[in-house]
């Protein structure tokens, strides 16, 4: 763990494959952690598999109702994606084939990969078209480590419509790094600004998103809600060889 940083966080995927951050689960994790201080502190650093990033948390009520985490800069290049092809080039809009579908994908890293890809489609249609496409696209040869698969509509240069193909998930409620990496790649397609705020419409809510106009920052901020608490005896639990 990094020395600026009060917690790390590590993420499982349902398949038991590890995933180097969670957008989604950082921000309940910032509000475990806050809420257990006590007090109504808003700063933390958490470290994760994309590196340590600053949070912050917003109170309401005598509990955190949102947060925000700064992102980091993300990653255009296709080595630090991982993908294939030259190096130092970018994946923007570059056409590829799934079947009789065609699509441009714009490649992005938030410390994991993305496959960001706009069209059409929205609502049910969206999500069938996730559906179909995603498994094809997330173990696509070009990307050596797999890949997030994101399917946007634009709706305006403020609202965007997503539906995510998890990596090692399938169809999830929200991606917290994939709503980051879909905005970035709206702004470098020129469909959305930077420096300006984009919601982004997931199938379990709303992300908010800012894309800093030197594309060095990503900053989220959505909810978090707490559900159930529970304990663990940690005795029980095996491990294979």
């Amino acid at each position: 763990m990094t020395s600026e940083a009060a917690a790390m966080m590590r993420v499982l995927n349902s398949d038991g494959s590890e995933a180097e951050m969670c957008g989604n689960g950082l921000r309940c994790v910032v509000k475990f952690l806050l809420e257990s201080e006590g007090k109504q502190a808003t700063e933390i650093t958490v470290d994760t598999g994309a590196g340590p990033l600053a949070c912050t948390g917003f109170w309401q009520d005598g509990q955190v109702a949102d947060v925000e985490v700064n992102m980091g800069t993300p990653r255009l290049q296709r080595r630090d994606i991982p993908m294939s092809g030259a190096p130092n080039k970018e994946c923007l809009e570059v056409d590829y084939s799934v079947g009789e579908r065609k699509l441009s994908l714009t490649a992005v890293s938030m410390g994991n990969p993305h496959a960001i890809a706009f069209v059409p489609e929205a609502g049910a249609k969206l999500r069938t078209l996730a559906e179909a496409i995603g498994p094809t696209l997330e173990t696509h040869i070009d990307f050596p480590q797999r890949t997030n698969v994101e399917l946007a509509k634009i709706h305006s240069s403020s609202e965007i419509e997503l539906v995510v193909w998890e990596r090692g998930v399938g169809i999830t409620q929200a991606c917290g790094t994939g709503a980051c990496a879909t905005v970035v790649a709206a702004c470098r397609a020129g469909h959305c600004k930077p420096g300006t705020e984009v919601e982004v419409r997931l199938l379990g809510g709303s992300l908010f998103i800012v894309v800093s106009p030197d594309y060095q920052s990503v900053l989220m901020r959505g909810p978090a809600t707490h559900v159930y608490a529970g304990t663990i005896d940690l005795s029980t639990l095996t491990t294979s060889a």
